[in-house]
């Protein structure tokens, strides 16, 4: 438990220098997956249809999420300048 906190929390730091912190934040997300998963992997835990559903929900909602553009503050500024000039 000890050692995968430790590789989960350093992940998450590296994450933080390196990813925008939108992306970074599906983590939560994605945790209560991925226990469900070990949890059926390693207890034999019992998956019914209403489990499998809302995971798949939640993994699609954070490749939505992961997937889309970022646009910066710099590109909206210039289209509202373009857009107010006439151009």
């Amino acid at each position: 438990m000890v050692c995968g906190s430790w590789i989960g929390y350093t992940a998450y730091i590296w994450l933080l220098q390196h990813v925008p912190t939108s992306k970074v934040a599906t983590y939560a997300y994605v945790n209560p997956v991925v226990a469900v998963f070990l949890g059926w992997l390693v207890l034999h835990e019992r998956i019914d249809r209403f489990i499998a559903l809302g995971s798949a929900v939640v993994v699609a909602s954070v490749v939505l999420v992961t997937s889309a553009k970022v646009r910066s503050r710099a590109v909206d500024e210039r289209l509202a300048a373009v857009e107010a000039a006439g151009d």
